[in-house]
């Protein structure tokens, strides 16, 4: 297994440019260099999962060691940070928009995450029904968001309600600075909710990075002048940032004997994480070829990489753990490159449906 993590290291060192120690990349956040990133991080989230799934049938690979918890949640907190950059950018740079936001931003999400459910659906359901678990309770758990037809689907579900709430807030909120101030209390009070009610930190752990995207976009020019001064101490900071808030837990416990909620001390671990990963940027250019291909079918690498998880668990069972390593790779990115064709020619129809509406009004 340790050629996985050799794999991992490549696809992220290959042709990787420095800046040097006393310069920078002053395009570290474009979107060629977002993108490449999110190649890398959607290649860990399968490895990630990948890593899980070995736990859970007890045979836990210790090459995969680098990918286990809590590096699932610190990646989606950086999907999530550049979510929120590129609405906030889109807000700051165009005119207009805000207008059709919804219609052009939903479907991007729900294309393919429709296209995965019907993927998705024969497996789940005979899974269901084979252990007896299909019934109305699963349907309803579905629409409660406690259960998923696609596998760590509720990222899906939280993009959809961040996309409406920044449409909302920033729709009806002029000043743009009170508009960020109510964005970041809306989704610290969405964080609230979803522990009461999912008591579950997935659904709060990351979620405070797409406001944290908001505000380092609109502050953009300031806070890389800072980072780019106090370059090193910052990068110090982070570090220790981020093994403290790692450790506040137990560290409550033992002093105070409470542990405070706990999607709070991961808020902190994934802010940390997130601007970490910003600082290294700023001195490592990871655009490639292979970060670039896998940053382009990133969404659908999350939505699907979970399928053949499945497949390769339940249906087609492998039990030599580099070859199910393998087939859960190849098929994941194959399927992805596939799928995402489809959904650029769906999508790409609806917006000119949208746009011969938009003329005919």
């Amino acid at each position: 297994m340790f050629i996985v993590t050799l794999l991992f290291v490549f696809v992220l060192l290959y042709k990787v440019k420095f800046a040097g120690f006393t310069g920078y990349f002053d395009d570290y956040l474009s979107l060629e260099n977002s993108n490449a990133f999110r190649g890398i991080m959607a290649l860990v989230i399968v490895l990630h999962h990948l890593c899980r799934q070995f736990a859970d049938d007890g045979k836990y690979e210790i090459w995969l060691k680098p990918f286990d918890s809590p590096m699932g949640w610190l990646v989606v907190g950086m999907f999530f940070f550049f979510s929120g950059y590129g609405l906030m950018m889109g807000y700051k740079n165009k005119n207009l928009y805000l207008k059709g936001f919804l219609k052009k931003r939903l479907p991007a999400v729900l294309i393919p995450m429709l296209t995965a459910t019907v993927l998705y659906l024969p497996f789940q359901l005979t899974i269901k029904i084979g252990n007896g678990t299909f019934g109305y309770d699963y349907l309803l758990n579905i629409l409660l968001g406690q259960d998923f037809i696609i596998r760590n689907g509720w990222y899906v579900y939280a993009i959809i309600v961040f996309y409406v709430l920044f449409f909302v807030i920033f729709r009806f909120i002029k000043n743009t600075k009170m508009a960020i101030t109510t964005f970041t209390i809306s989704i610290f009070l969405y964080e609230v909710i979803c522990f009461i009610v999912y008591n579950n930190f997935v659904w709060s752990a990351s979620s405070i990075c797409i406001a944290f995207g908001v505000v380092y976009a609109y502050y953009y020019e300031a806070i890389t002048r800072i980072m780019k001064k106090l370059y090193y101490l910052l990068l110090a900071l982070c570090i220790i940032g981020y093994i403290g808030s790692m450790a506040i837990n137990p560290l409550f416990n033992r002093l105070f004997h409470f542990y405070p909620p706990e999607f709070i001390s991961e808020n902190f671990c994934c802010l940390f994480f997130v601007l970490f990963s910003l600082i290294i940027c700023l001195k490592l250019n990871f655009n490639n070829v292979l970060t670039a291909f896998l940053g382009n079918i990133s969404y659908e690498i999350y939505l699907l990489h979970g399928l053949f998880i499945i497949i390769f668990a339940n249906f087609i069972k492998i039990d030599n753990s580099i070859l199910y390593t393998a087939l859960v790779l190849a098929f994941t990115v194959l399927s992805s490159w596939l799928i995402h064709k489809i959904n650029r020619l769906i999508t790409g129809k609806y917006n000119h449906c949208m746009l011969n509406t938009e003329k005919l009004k």
